[in-house]
């Protein structure tokens, strides 16, 4: 059901990538409703019928995979567009450095 607001249908593909799980399950209830009539229950079928779920994708070709495209775009751009928080600045410790060089760098200072 929030695919379908957030999309405005329910055409949810197989390979789904932001939900590969939402897109598998999809795709098990379109093979059920197609080849195991006793797979899905006639309330299932029902309450996928209520949200408009697309039982074959093919119905819409190529359309479909260009809308598809073209809304994830869309939402990778807003991703983008969003701006992202500046990196905090490292506190600075007297010695950090010499504690990440090898040991052999570390020469020990002779005494006078």
């Amino acid at each position: 059901v929030s695919f379908a607001k957030e999309f405005g249908h329910a055409r949810v593909p197989r390979h789904f990538l932001p939900n590969p799980i939402l897109g598998r399950w999809v795709h098990t209830q379109r093979q059920n409703y197609r080849k195991c009539e006793s797979c899905l229950t006639e309330e299932r079928i029902h309450l996928l019928n209520n949200i408009c779920f697309e039982w074959s994708l093919q119905q819409h070709g190529k359309e479909h995979t260009k809308n598809m495209v073209k809304e994830k775009a869309v939402k990778q751009a807003k991703k983008l567009a969003t701006p992202k928080k500046p990196p905090t600045p490292k506190a600075t410790i007297k010695g950090v450095n010499s504690m990440h060089k090898k040991p052999s760098a570390l020469k020990a200072k002779k005494l006078p």
